[in-house]
């Protein structure tokens, strides 16, 4: 005959527990708030003839590439920065 197990939590250990897992996505969450562009910037932004703007604000940044696997192999694009600090 087998005996079932179970585990047992404690109503304290459970409590904790959803404390800890609410603390982390609220952490996530808010990391993600915080890289996320505000206003009306729309990023990326596609336009009707399929052609795709990215941009990020970053005032304090010297130079920004963009690169991604849809780009030729080793191949970066330079973005421009505009008088707001946002490169496009």
């Amino acid at each position: 005959m087998k005996t079932k197990r179970s585990i047992f939590i404690p109503l304290a250990g459970k409590i904790a527990l959803l404390t800890v897992l609410f603390l982390y996505f609220l952490t996530v969450l808010k990391a993600q708030e915080s890289i996320s562009p505000k206003g009306n910037m729309s990023n990326p932004e596609i336009h009707e003839d399929l052609r795709v703007t990215f941009r990020i604000k970053a005032p304090e940044a010297k130079e920004v590439s963009l690169a991604g696997n849809w780009m030729p192999w080793m191949n970066t694009q330079k973005l421009e920065k505009g008088q707001d600090g946002t490169w496009s």
